[in-house]
């Protein structure tokens, strides 16, 4: 993985959890290989179905 950012308003709500940096990394690592993982096919059948919530699409 190249490089993950948060803003400054998640490093706050971060520091009320047990959620750390190495734990928040490992968590896109694991969002990032299912989601690149998948077809577009496979994308559009999880939004359909509720899976996945698209949030932002560039048509």
């Amino acid at each position: 993985m190249r490089r993950v950012f948060k803003t400054r308003h998640f490093a706050r709500w971060m520091r009320k959890t047990e959620l750390t940096d190495v734990g928040l990394c490992q968590a896109v690592q694991e969002m990032a290989a299912d989601l690149l993982a998948r077809s577009v096919r496979q994308l559009d059948e999880s939004v359909a179905d509720g899976t996945l919530q698209e949030i932002c699409h560039d048509d």
